[in-house]
């Protein structure tokens, strides 16, 4: 059996290569399949073995996509925020739903993804014509979840979770298991990105979210037993993370006493979620900077800087005295949380986690 799966892939981005290894991982296990195809120029090394070919390359590889979603076993749109626009005439989603309509067989569906915000009323319109014609559609947010309710699909909505919380079984990973310090030495995970540059925003948002890490991490290295360790997630050469990473750390090392390391972008998601793992405590603005961490036991604090920030916070039941909204509480209070946890070992886990995961795995289980 196929699946094809279709999203934002082989971009160069930590949190969607997460997406490439769970969804690879769940259609073996829980959908029998023998081949996992992903539309994409390039994909992360992953547990699961995956194919891909990059769709939009040429007209030609265009027409193997539109033959290979006709000829799918299923078809399947997996993680993230992919559902805030109305389809173009070159999304493959568009084939997929020409594919329902002309009555082929074969599954189509959505899982792990967000609805919206939406661009407008047609985008909304235009998303909700297709979601009508899926088979499934499981969701990684309350908020997205109550909103298909609302609009009476002809099947269930199935309220699931983000694809990344399922990283440390596929990893082995202990949740449960205390972590053992072997140094003295404590590491605080940093990880940020632009976004309004990207959008056509307000610029003045991520000039404050990028002051309070400055802020932050100013007063957290007046400690000398604290590195900072930056995490490059997203290394795409137009839209990643590098140039900003850099800009913050020469702002902060201008005495050239500042301990830190750099983390490239690692093609090999595990390597990524195992250095996570490693810290005592992230701080982030990239979501799934936290969302590894939040599923490695690590200590997290999550800039909200979007919707799909919020919707994690609220549905994985992070404790209100780690949540820093988007840049607007007191860097002080936040670094008193930070060194209760790093010297006084005081750390409160989200109350959903377990919950969550097994929410995740319905992407998988309630979809067959």
């Amino acid at each position: 059996m196929k699946a094809i799966f279709s999203g934002y892939y082989g971009a160069m981005n930590s949190g969607d290569d997460a997406f490439v290894e769970v969804s690879a991982w769940g259609s073996k296990k829980y959908w029998n399949s023998d081949e996992q195809l992903f539309f994409a120029n390039q994909l992360p090394e992953t547990r699961t073995d995956t194919s891909h070919y990059f769709a939009h390359k040429n007209y030609i590889n265009f027409a193997r996509a539109v033959k290979d979603i006709f000829l799918s076993d299923i078809f399947v749109s997996a993680g993230g925020s992919t559902f805030h626009s109305a389809l173009t005439k070159t999304d493959l989603r568009s084939y997929a739903k020409l594919k329902r309509t002309l009555k082929f067989g074969g599954k189509t569906g959505a899982i792990g993804i967000s609805l919206g915000p939406f661009k407008n009323t047609n985008a909304e319109n235009n998303t909700l014509d297709y979601l009508k014609t899926l088979d499934f559609l499981a969701l990684r947010d309350k908020k997205s979840y109550d909103l298909a309710k609302s609009y009476n699909l002809p099947y269930q909505p199935i309220k699931a979770f983000d694809l990344a919380a399922l990283l440390p079984e596929i990893y082995n990973f202990d949740i449960n298991k205390e972590k053992i310090k072997t140094s003295k030495e404590s590491i605080v995970g940093i990880s940020v990105c632009n976004y309004e540059s990207y959008t056509n925003g307000n610029l003045a948002n991520e000039e404050r979210r990028n002051k309070f890490i400055i802020d932050l991490v100013n007063e957290l290295k007046k400690n000398e037993s604290i590195k900072f360790r930056f995490f490059i997630f997203n290394g795409n050469l137009t839209m990643g993370d590098e140039k900003l990473t850099k800009e913050i750390i020469t702002k902060l090392n201008t005495d050239d006493k500042l301990n830190f390391e750099i983390i490239p972008y690692l093609s090999k998601v595990e390597e990524t979620y195992h250095l996570i793992a490693s810290c005592d405590v992230v701080v982030s603005t990239r979501l799934h900077a936290s969302i590894f961490a939040c599923y490695s036991n690590t200590p997290f604090f999550l800039l909200e800087y979007h919707r799909k920030c919020t919707d994690f916070l609220n549905d994985v039941g992070q404790l209100e005295d780690y949540r820093i909204m988007d840049a607007e509480v007191e860097v002080g209070k936040v670094v008193s949380e930070i060194e209760k946890i790093l010297f006084h070992k005081k750390f409160e886990v989200p109350i959903n986690l377990i919950d969550t995961i097994e929410r995740s795995r319905l992407n998988f289980t309630a979809t067959k």
